[in-house]
């Protein structure tokens, strides 16, 4: 199989178009570096470049969550404690949380779990997962109810009017919340309901046999009807209100795991949290003297060869001037205490990858394999580093290309 390599080499110019394709890749270094500098957004009114740092966004609390567990076999009562604390912390991993404990306390009297956060994210939706248990049913109507009376227009939303069936969120393998067209001919959000292999075709049975009527899906007493169509396949799709920032928080709850064990949240606490945050002035001159001074020590101590300290030296500051450029146009807030780890080791692979040309791809392959396990099996800011690493392995990779091919142009057009 051919290896794929990004490579400039073959990008060959005229002298002319050479020398103002130097002055035009040189000029856009030249500005990508200021936007990554600190305090140079106070120089231009109209745009923002402020890094925004997540130090001043944190906020804590802790949530006190009491089990039923009085009509539980004793036999599978811790059982069904540790899988609430399981899913439960499943949902606020997932949702990005950046520091979850979930413990237990159990006595005769009751059963309780204490969720402890630390978070950058919305508080509300925190609120959503964790104060939730979204028990999910799929329901068929009373026929002693009468849905159409005026005088009670909630009647369909009540989860006491309908008969609870056989299938609830273990029937599913997923539920995929995405836009589809709806009555009207409008793009909205819809969850869309994947029985399991192995319940599948009892699930499309049910459905055959409720053809023309209105059953729906009740979660925590709250129903959302569906009427189901004479049409085969039939998709299984109830409405999403609150668009996309619902649709997220729903997407957590349908697919992060069913709760087995009802539970109230009897006490919500903030807590008091200390910031650390680093100066981030400090720390940009801080990693930038410390570039140069390693550089510098591999060059006159080491002994390196120039050309390779050369071409670490601008791909280093190329890769760490577009990451942060990058945060600061995107206002992609960052914890600036992550933001020097990250510097730190994207210095070392580039040295390392400059430094070891036969075995580039087996080194980079290795390491996005790491960082990809770290992003999905992860918790916490380990998610969170290893997916911010994949992309600055990828700038990495780019900025060492580019920096030999930018690196032999001018010496070749500044030694004419």
């Amino acid at each position: 199989m051919k290896k794929v390599k990004i490579s400039f080499d073959n990008l060959k110019l005229g002298p002319i178009f050479s020398y103002l394709f130097l002055v035009l890749i040189s000029s856009l270094l030249i500005v990508i570096c200021l936007i990554s500098l600190p305090l140079t957004e106070q120089f231009q009114d109209k745009v923002s470049y402020n890094l925004i740092t997540k130090e001043n966004m944190y906020w804590s609390k802790e949530y006190t969550l009491e089990l039923e567990t009085s009509q539980v076999p004793e036999i599978d009562r811790d059982g069904y404690i540790e899988k609430t604390r399981d899913i439960l912390f499943r949902r606020l991993n997932r949702a990005g949380v950046e520091e979850v404990s979930v413990t237990k306390e159990i006595s005769e009297e009751k059963d309780v779990l204490k969720v402890t956060v630390k978070s950058s994210k919305n508080a509300a939706l925190v609120d959503n997962l964790v104060q939730n248990r979204f028990k999910v049913n799929v329901v068929t109507r009373k026929e002693d109810v009468d849905f159409d009376n005026e005088e009670d227009p909630y009647a369909y939303l009540l989860g006491e009017n309908y008969n609870k069936t056989d299938f609830d969120g273990s029937t599913f393998r997923n539920v995929l919340i995405t836009e589809l067209r709806n009555s009207s001919g409008e793009y909205s959000f819809f969850a869309i309901f994947k029985p399991n292999i192995t319940k599948k075709k009892a699930f499309d049975e049910f459905l055959d046999g409720k053809e023309g009527e209105t059953i729906g899906v009740d979660t925590d007493g709250f129903v959302t009807p569906y009427y189901v169509p004479d049409t085969n396949p039939k998709t299984f799709a109830i409405p999403v209100t609150g668009g996309e920032s619902q649709s997220t928080l729903l997407s957590l709850l349908y697919n992060s795991g069913e709760i087995p064990l009802s539970y109230t949240a009897t006490e919500t606490r903030d807590l008091e949290i200390e910031n650390d945050s680093l100066n981030y002035i400090q720390l940009s001159i801080a990693i930038l003297v410390a570039i140069v001074i390693v550089h510098l020590t591999l060059l006159f101590v080491v002994k390196e060869d120039s050309k390779n300290i050369s071409r670490s030296l601008l791909s280093t500051m190329i890769t760490i001037s577009t990451w942060i450029a990058y945060l600061k146009i995107s206002s992609t807030p960052i914890d600036t205490w992550l933001l020097a780890l990250e510097c730190i080791l994207s210095v070392i692979l580039i040295y390392v990858l400059i430094h070891n040309k036969e075995s580039q791809i087996a080194i980079t392959t290795s390491m996005v394999i790491s960082f990809f396990i770290m992003m999905i099996l992860g918790i916490g800011y380990m998610r969170i580093f290893g997916k911010e690493m994949i992309l600055l392995l990828l700038i990495s990779q780019f900025s060492i290309a580019f920096g030999k091919w930018y690196l032999d142009n001018m010496r070749k057009n500044l030694g004419k």
